[in-house]
């Protein structure tokens, strides 16, 4: 596949991910930007290992994290309405605004990643492993860790 068909076909992808992770719509187009050109870059190393979106959002998550280590700004920001942690209605909206600000202070920036790309972006723990870089093993090990994190943080709250 060349560069141009991979542009087309997973631009709005890319894009979308960098405004997630990135928030400004100036700034997450010019990473979007930079991920293609390092794909365009590196296109003779691919390896047929994975898939093109799967190296392509590696290379764009990679890109956003850099970006926010650059300008010192927070990991993507999510509402809990995307990973609803009160599916029993339990708690009222501020309830559920604090418990979610709670829940994320609890996990690491690893964890609210690993949590974006499956919850939210709805990716499969196979790719979730080849985009973060980690084993599947330690992958799932981790995704425990972080329900476990989130149980007790909602136990806690009732």
């Amino acid at each position: 596949m060349t560069i141009e068909e991979l542009y087309q076909k997973y631009r709005g992808h890319i894009l979308l991910l960098c405004k997630r992770y990135v928030r400004d719509p100036q700034d997450a187009e010019d990473v979007a930007q930079s991920v293609f050109i390092k794909a365009w870059r590196s296109l003779n190393k691919f390896e047929e290992q994975s898939g093109h979106f799967t190296w392509l959002y590696r290379i764009g998550v990679n890109e956003c994290l850099n970006h926010l280590k650059r300008h010192r700004r927070e990991m993507v920001e999510f509402e809990e309405s995307h990973w609803p942690i009160d599916s029993n209605g339990e708690f009222s909206a501020i309830e559920r605004r604090e418990l979610w600000n709670r829940i994320r202070s609890a996990l690491n920036r690893k964890e609210r990643m690993i949590i974006f790309l499956v919850a939210i972006e709805g990716l499969s723990m196979v790719e979730v492993a080849q985009v973060t870089g980690v084993s599947r093993q330690a992958l799932y090990k981790k995704w425990n860790r972080i329900k476990m994190k989130v149980r007790m943080k909602v136990r806690g709250a009732v």
